[in-house]
């Protein structure tokens, strides 16, 4: 936080336009950019806690601004590549007594970026491109019966600070109880067991273990910028951008809840490519006067869960107690799994502002407004009035999956 304001006074933009998530400013989304920021493609960052121009009152009491590199008429280009790799560093502690291997972090940045003038004092260009690709594992770890246990037999320290075991079963076979472990049950237990050579095992306590393991958590990002400027007349300026990610972390990301077999079967990926488009113009009125428009779209075309099976997950879902995983307590359905699910909230930004100067004194007066499109309602909301609307997607509301009665 700045100033140790809330999440929600604290706005971020790119060109000018929105560049945190709108829905969710208090939610813990707020200090971070929705499309990433990258040193080769910035030229300017400005931090505002006071003193805010008409253009940003509205949108928060702090203002984190970047401003993209623009073209001109001198070349300018860089090409970069940096490398990270877990082979330099040394496992942890931990892991060594444990005899679990050093998670992979492989990471290659590499790209460039180019400027210049494609008509000399008329129009100017300027591109970047970055490509990470980040082929990382990281060590996950769950609680697992013991073999005893899971026939069973149960052991534990009594009163008189004694160990023993009873057979659980035995005594439900003695009070009339089904005295057999359920064949699903049963099935998915041994298939645990099995899963437990992917990893480390160690004591817990007397009926569990703890099992480590290492899992592949790939990632490739991509990042490309895209500018224009054109001179139209010594008093109008046109500019258009557009900065762009694409993430893709592949199957495994997220790691699963045991390893093995599981990690196979259950790792799923996610895809998402968020950008911010903006068109602006710059007319100088008069020395004295000037007026700005701008026009941007924030978005982000996500899928979730690439390469989930619902089939995985039959015939049924099962939670065990004491903290173990089952393999199955994934919930289908949507804001309750890993359902596949995608998923695409466009925002569109409008702001213009005047400035007059007139002997030692400076005005300005401006606006902005915001409009966030989900999947149904439409939420617009304006620095110079108050007010909302909302429109129903008719075919959204009647899909049964986004029924929430």
């Amino acid at each position: 936080t700045i100033n140790g304001l809330p999440g929600a006074a604290l706005n971020i933009t790119l060109n000018g336009i929105a560049n945190n998530a709108q829905r969710f400013k208090s939610g813990g989304t707020s200090f971070f950019a929705f499309v990433q920021p990258r040193l080769e493609s910035v030229q300017e960052v400005t931090i505002a806690t006071s003193n805010l121009g008409a253009n940003s009152a509205g949108q928060g009491a702090v203002q984190i601004q970047f401003v993209t590199k623009s073209g001109a008429n001198a070349w300018h280009g860089e090409v970069f590549w940096q490398h990270e790799n877990s082979a330099l560093n040394a496992n942890n502690w931990f892991n060594n007594a444990r005899k679990i291997k050093r998670p992979v972090f492989i990471q290659n940045d590499q790209g460039g970026a180019l400027g210049g003038p494609v008509i000399k004092n008329k129009l100017f260009f300027f591109v970047s491109y970055a490509h990470v690709k980040t082929p990382q594992s990281a060590d996950f770890e769950a609680r697992v019966l013991t073999p005893a246990a899971q026939t069973g037999v149960f052991a534990y320290v009594g009163t008189d600070q004694k160990p023993y075991t009873v057979n659980l079963l035995d005594i439900a076979r003695q009070n009339n109880f089904p005295s057999a472990v359920n064949p699903i049950i049963g099935a998915q237990l041994q298939k645990i067991q099995s899963s437990t050579s992917a990893g480390a095992l160690s004591s817990f306590d007397s009926i569990r273990n703890r099992l480590r393991w290492v899992a592949p958590s790939p990632v490739t990002n991509q990042f490309m910028t895209a500018r224009f400027d054109y001179q139209v007349s010594e008093k109008l300026r046109v500019s258009v951008s557009d900065t762009y990610n694409r993430n893709v972390n592949d199957r495994g990301f997220r790691g699963t809840v045991l390893p093995g077999v599981f990690t196979k079967e259950q790792s799923v990926g996610q895809i998402s490519n968020p950008y911010i488009a903006n068109a602006s113009a710059t007319w100088t009125i008069s020395p004295n006067k000037v007026n700005e428009f701008n026009f941007g779209i924030q978005s982000n075309q996500e899928t979730f869960n690439i390469g989930y099976d619902r089939s995985l997950f039959q015939p049924r879902l099962l939670n065990f107690p004491l903290n173990l995983p089952s393999g199955l307590e994934v919930t289908n359905g949507l804001g309750f799994g890993i359902t596949f699910q995608p998923r695409n909230n466009p925002i569109y930004n409008f702001a213009d502002n005047f400035y007059y100067q007139r002997g030692n004194h400076a005005f300005s007066i401006g606006g902005n407004a915001t409009m966030t499109v989900t999947g149904g309602p439409v939420q617009v909301n304006s620095t110079n009035s108050s007010g909302a609307c909302s429109k129903g997607n008719p075919d959204l509301l009647a899909d049964p999956l986004y029924d929430s009665g």
